[in-house]
């Protein structure tokens, strides 16, 4: 039997998001285009998001993914990000917000493969991007990749899939620019301590010591995702851990010869899992910043769900990982010089690594927004609208959501992987 959702209470319901990151300001952003408007509580402890994970993040939007679900909301982010689409919300939600310029970099994404699994994955997923309009990719074959990218190795490559309409953005310019757009139409908080519930249904919340009344709540708390549930007796948990991801800073003297038609070399993923990406515009007199990383692989994952603010990055991914990577891919980088490193929580998602969106099935007036492993930023404007459809009308409306339930860890063959994770 399929389980019954929550319809509004009150012509104007009284709604706290627990999280006030890039997915819990998009549901604010939301929801402040629902007309009557409802009444919002965004409760954030770091209003300086100094360790917030968006803000270490690579910044990065792309359509390149295997599952549905996954490219219509990284589509629907890319008009939001690149087009006009954040500043046009905003002003739906607050006539006098200030624009915001997000700086976003049309660099494109390549992704590489050197097998027949990984040519046969890339083609397979080019196919449901275009079906879903994500018209300006192509697969480039061999040597076609050394044609279109000539500074690149291109001696093990079978094939690259590369999107031009891709890019990456500076998500400190969002979070602060929604943050300050909607501020004068949401109260703001800094510290839940306590929720009470009644017959599976959250009733009050204790935030900064004062008992507040809620008609939904949203938990958009990323890596903390437990933490509003260990609050709530007699609830599943998610399962939904704390991982760390360290990003590299380095400086090549030898700058790769770019993309002609855009001049910005692509973020460019290799079969190894190493990546890397600009940090700016290149031309000929770019001072050639680049940031990069890698996904680990499985064996090299860490649990670190009690973790603190402050991480240190993984210092020897550098030397023992990365730099023989791009080297082995570029021959530009071996003279590369690392400036700077950094590490953020990844809200890494145990079971099958994609979002957990919908009710709780043990709460009925709590709605998750949790587990992107990575891909939060990126799909939070489809994740923030699709909260507001749950607000309104109980359902999704636009993307459908519906394999992203949380039931789905319990279903037999519920579990949905997606092949394009970095």
């Amino acid at each position: 039997m399929r389980r019954s959702t929550p319809r509004l209470l009150s012509s104007s319901p009284n709604i706290c998001i627990v999280g006030g990151g890039a997915i819990g300001l998009s549901s604010a952003l939301h929801l402040l285009q629902s007309s009557p408007s409802p009444s919002i509580t965004l409760v954030e402890r770091d209003s300086t998001y100094r360790v917030n994970s968006a803000v270490l993040s690579a910044g990065g939007v792309r359509s390149q993914f295997s599952l549905k679900e996954n490219v219509e909301c990284s589509l629907y982010g890319l008009e939001v990000f690149k087009k006009n689409g954040l500043n046009d919300l905003l002003k739906k939600a607050n006539p006098s917000a200030s624009p915001v310029d997000l700086q976003f970099m049309n660099g494109g994404y390549l992704f590489l493969s050197s097998t027949p699994s990984g040519s046969s994955c890339l083609t397979k997923n080019l196919k449901l991007q275009k079906s879903l309009g994500a018209a300006n990719t192509e697969l480039l074959h061999g040597e076609e990749v050394g044609r279109e990218f000539p500074y690149l190795n291109t001696e093990d490559l079978r094939m690259g899939c590369y999107s031009k309409d891709d890019g990456w953005f500076d998500p400190y310019s969002f979070l602060m620019g929604v943050r300050e757009g909607i501020k004068p139409r949401i109260r703001e908080g800094k510290k839940l301590t306590e929720i009470e519930t009644e017959n599976n249904k959250i009733t009050r919340m204790k935030i900064d010591g004062e008992w507040q009344a809620f008609d939904f709540v949203v938990n958009a708390t990323g890596a903390n995702a437990n933490s509003v549930i260990d609050k709530i007796p007699n609830i599943r948990r998610l399962p939904v851990e704390a991982r760390k991801r360290t990003i590299f800073h380095f400086k090549c003297k030898d700058v790769p010869h770019p993309d002609p038609t855009s001049h910005i070399p692509p973020l460019t993923v290799d079969p190894s899992g190493v990546w890397y990406r600009s940090t700016s515009a290149l031309t000929s007199e770019s001072s050639g910043d680049f940031i990069c990383g890698c996904t680990p692989t499985e064996d090299d994952e860490q649990d670190a769900e009690r973790h603190t603010d402050d991480i240190d990055p993984d210092y020897s991914l550098w030397e023992e990982v990365i730099w023989p990577k791009l080297y082995e891919r570029c021959e530009a980088f071996g003279g590369a010089k690392v400036l700077n490193q950094w590490a953020g929580w990844y809200e890494y998602n145990v079971k099958d690594q994609n979002g957990i969106v919908g009710f709780h099935p043990d709460c009925s007036n709590l709605i998750l927004a949790n587990g992107f492993s990575g891909h939060g930023l990126q799909q939070s404007p489809a994740v923030g609208r699709a909260v507001s459809e749950l607000v309104e009308d109980g359902k999704f409306r636009t993307i459908d959501l519906d394999r992203f339930k949380f039931e789905r860890f319990e279903e037999e063959g519920g579990l949905i992987f997606e092949e394009g994770i970095v």
